[in-house]
């Protein structure tokens, strides 16, 4: 299963769903526990979109490298 968390004004991490994602948003995913690792080796990201849903049914949002 898989979490999200934002990095709130209190710079604390809270738990949301991945649709509650909105552009500016710092975040972070477990994926079944574990801290969740993109190929450059980025484990968290700034939301520059809102979360949309592609051609092939799967929810994405558009980030950049903190």
């Amino acid at each position: 299963m898989r979490k999200i968390e934002i990095l709130n004004k209190n710079n604390n991490w809270v738990g949301i769903d991945f649709c509650g994602l909105r552009k500016g948003d710092i975040f972070r995913i477990f994926d079944n526990g574990k801290r969740f690792c993109d190929e450059k080796g980025n484990k968290q990201w700034t939301a520059i979109s809102k979360p949309y849903i592609t051609e092939t049914g799967i929810y994405q949002i558009d980030t950049k490298e903190i």
